[in-house]
C-alpha cells in the first residue's frame, strides 16, 4: 500500500512546478522582446516540457536569429549547462582537432562545458586537452555481469555512450557528437541542443532519397542492400522476430544526437544494449541498440533531416564553390548543417561534383587550421 503522507510531498512539488512554468509562460507571452520571451519558455519547460511550449521557443528563436544572424540558443539564451562529450584515441584525434575547431562558436556560451572519453589518447594528447579547458575522462567498460571482450580499448566508447550521465554529472542537457563529425552551419547543431529540451531525443536518421540503398558498411569488401544490412545487425543483437520490424524503421544514426540528462532514453539504451552484447560485440552495436530502445518503448524523439548529419559513405555531397558549402546533392540544395566523414581515409581528397558543373578532388574532412 502507498504512504499517503510520502506521495504528498510528490504531488506538492508537481504542482509547484507546474504554477511556475505557467507563471513563467504567461510571463513569456506577456514579454515585449523576444529575447525575454525566450528565456521565459526555456526556463518553463525545464519544468514541464510541453509541445505547445516548446513550439513557443521554438518560434522565439526563429525570430531571433532572422533578426540577428549571429543569435544561437545555446550561446545565448540556454541556462542549464550542456555537456558536450566525444571520444578519441591516438589516432582519432587530428579527427577530434577538426570536430572540436568546427564547433568553438559553442565556447561563448557561459554553460558549455567538454568532456573527452579517453579511449586509447597518449598523455601528452590527453595533458593538450586538459590544458584547452576540457575534462579528459577514461570511460569504464560498460558490460553485462560475467561478459568478457575481446574489442579493443576504443569499442569503450561504445560501450559507455548509454552512460553519458556519468561522465556528466552536472549536465542538464548532453550532446555527443562523434569524432570524426564536423559542423558546417553553426545553427543546425543549435537546432540539436533545442530540440532535445522538448524532453525528447534529437537525434537524425539516416535517411534520404539520395542516399545509396547499395553501399559499403564499415568493414565489408562488397557492397549491401540496406534492407539486409539492418537484417543482419538486428538479428545478430536480437534475434529474427525483432528483426523483421525493426529492419523497416528509419535507422537512427548515433553519430550526434542531444538528450536530457534525466530522460527515460538512457536506462532503455542500457537495457538494450547489456541484451545485445550477450548476442554479439559487432560495430554499431550501440547503434542497434539505441534503435531497439527507442521502437521497443516508444521513446519520444525529435527528427531532423539528413543534411544534419550527413552521413557520407551513403552519398558524396555536392559542392558550391561561390560560398566553398557542401550542399545536399539533390533539390533544394540545402547546405549541410554537420558532415559525418563515416569510411576509411577521413582525410584523402575524393571526387566532389560542383554546382557548375565541374568535378574536382577535395577532402570531405578539412584539418583544424582550416576551419
Amino acid at each position: 500500500m502507498t504512504d499517503p503522507s510520502a506521495a504528498a510531498p510528490v504531488a506538492d512539488r508537481v504542482a509547484r512546478s507546474l504554477a511556475e512554468a505557467a507563471r513563467l509562460e504567461t510571463a513569456g507571452d506577456a514579454a515585449g522582446d523576444d529575447r525575454t520571451a525566450a528565456a521565459a519558455y526555456e526556463q518553463a519547460l525545464w519544468l514541464v516540457p510541453t509541445r505547445p511550449l516548446f513550439a513557443k521557443l521554438v518560434a522565439a528563436v526563429d525570430r531571433l536569429r532572422a533578426a540577428d544572424p549571429g543569435y544561437l540558443f545555446v550561446t545565448h539564451t540556454l541556462s542549464r549547462p550542456l555537456r558536450v562529450v566525444a571520444a578519441a584515441n591516438a589516432a582519432y584525434v587530428p579527427l577530434l582537432e577538426t570536430m572540436l575547431a568546427s564547433v568553438r562558436f559553442l565556447r561563448n556560451g557561459p554553460c558549455v562545458r567538454f568532456t573527452i572519453l579517453d579511449v586509447g589518447l597518449e598523455p601528452e594528447q590527453a595533458g593538450r586537452l586538459r590544458a584547452d579547458g576540457m575534462a579528459v575522462v577514461e570511460p569504464e567498460w560498460h558490460l553485462p555481469p560475467g561478459y568478457r571482450t575481446t574489442n579493443p580499448a576504443h569499442f569503450k566508447a561504445m560501450t559507455a555512450r548509454p552512460h553519458l550521465p556519468a561522465y556528466a554529472p552536472d549536465a542538464g542537457l548532453i550532446l555527443w557528437i562523434d569524432a570524426d563529425i564536423w559542423v558546417q552551419t553553426p545553427a543546425s547543431l543549435d537546432d540539436i541542443v533545442l530540440g532535445a529540451l522538448s524532453g525528447a531525443m534529437a537525434i537524425v536518421p539516416e535517411r534520404h532519397r539520395a542516399y545509396n540503398l547499395k553501399f559499403f558498411p564499415l568493414g565489408e569488401a562488397e557492397p549491401i542492400d540496406e534492407g539486409a544490412w539492418l537484417t543482419r545487425l538486428f538479428t545478430v543483437a536480437f534475434g529474427p522476430d525483432e528483426a523483421r520490424d525493426l529492419r523497416e524503421k528509419p535507422i537512427l544514426n548515433t553519430g550526434v544526437f542531444a538528450l536530457r540528462a534525466r530522460a527515460p532514453h538512457w536506462a532503455a539504451w542500457q537495457a538494450s544494449l547489456d541484451r545485445a552484447l550477450r548476442r554479439t560485440g559487432v560495430s554499431l552495436v550501440e547503434q542497434t541498440a539505441l534503435n531497439h530502445a527507442v521502437y521497443r518503448n516508444g521513446l519520444p524523439t525529435v527528427r531532423f533531416g539528413a543534411h544534419y548529419n550527413w552521413v557520407t559513405h551513403r552519398a558524396r555531397p555536392l559542392f558550391d564553390p561561390p560560398t566553398r558549402r557542401f550542399l545536399e546533392p539533390a533539390r533544394p540544395f540545402r547546405p549541410l548543417g554537420l558532415i559525418h566523414v563515416t569510411g576509411p581515409d577521413k582525410f584523402r581528397p575524393r571526387p566532389i561534383r560542383t554546382t557548375d558543373g565541374r568535378v574536382i578532388d577535395l577532402p570531405l574532412m578539412p584539418v583544424a587550421t582550416d576551419i
